[in-house]
């Protein structure tokens, strides 16, 4: 399944970059960029929330892009910061204490 085919509503869907999901609500779509990151760098993320406050930013395998049904973080293949300020990984419903929570 396509970027394309997940989101109703997509902006720079050529080259995965953003993604809104206008055709659910309550649901959670991954959005994959092109590039490694490599061993022992650090990277900056910087998001926008054009309405609401429920997001997951974070790392994923390659092999993430293979469930589409799911947020890279639901699996073992992809760790998030969660808005409510919990670690995501392997977990659909619960994660660890991490940061604050986004307000």
């Amino acid at each position: 399944m396509s970027l394309a085919q997940m989101c109703a509503e997509l902006e720079g869907a050529s080259e995965g970059r953003v993604c809104r999901a206008t055709n659910q609500e309550h649901c959670f779509k991954s959005a994959f960029g092109k590039e490694a990151l490599e061993p022992y760098h650090r990277y900056y993320f910087e998001i926008k929330c054009i309405k609401g406050s429920n997001f997951k930013i974070g790392i994923a395998t390659q092999s993430a892009k293979q469930m589409p049904n799911s947020a890279f973080s639901d699996t073992d293949q992809g760790y998030a910061y969660f808005s409510t300020g919990t670690l995501r990984h392997n977990s659909k419903g619960s994660g660890s204490s991490y940061g604050e929570k986004f307000k």
